[in-house]
């Protein structure tokens, strides 16, 4: 099934840094290198409530993963609500086992699919109608969970 057909996907994106009423300590704001090991760091930088109006915010078990670079493919769970940068695709699975999603999303399979995706260029990128249109193999709720156990 693709991947838009599963849940809530959205591409983050950086309020400008020329508002400071912006930044502020309400909500974590995760960039490409806040994710790491499959864990994110939430505690680099953070949006007010003015900030959050402005960014893109996924709710908690979302799975986040970067889309640039030579850290296409890094991904984590979040465990809270966040706002992510442009550098972050989020998907928020609606009836799957977010656990099972972040299992394929970074097998090793899925992620060379992924940098194919994004071509040879200097900087290579996965765009979001590519990004939306992975293919993921999707069993019945039950055998998620006994995947991922």
């Amino acid at each position: 099934m693709r991947l838009r057909c599963i849940g809530f996907t959205q591409t983050g994106n950086t309020p400008s840094r020329t508002h400071s009423e912006y930044i502020g300590n309400l909500i974590p704001f995760i960039t490409p290198g806040d994710i790491f090991d499959g864990k994110i760091n939430y505690e680099n930088q953070a949006l007010s409530v003015q900030g959050k109006e402005v960014a893109r915010v996924c709710r908690a078990n979302s799975i986040l993963q970067v889309c640039i670079g030579s850290s296409i493919g890094k991904a984590a769970i979040s465990n809270r609500e966040v706002a992510f940068s442009q550098q972050i695709n989020a998907i928020t699975p609606i009836l799957c086992d977010s656990r099972y999603i972040y299992s394929v999303m970074t097998s090793a399979n899925l992620i060379e699919v992924m940098k194919e995706a994004a071509g040879g260029t200097a900087t290579p990128i996965i765009n979001k109608g590519r990004w939306d249109s992975l293919v993921i193999p999707l069993p019945p709720l039950a055998e998620q969970k006994r995947i991922v156990a």
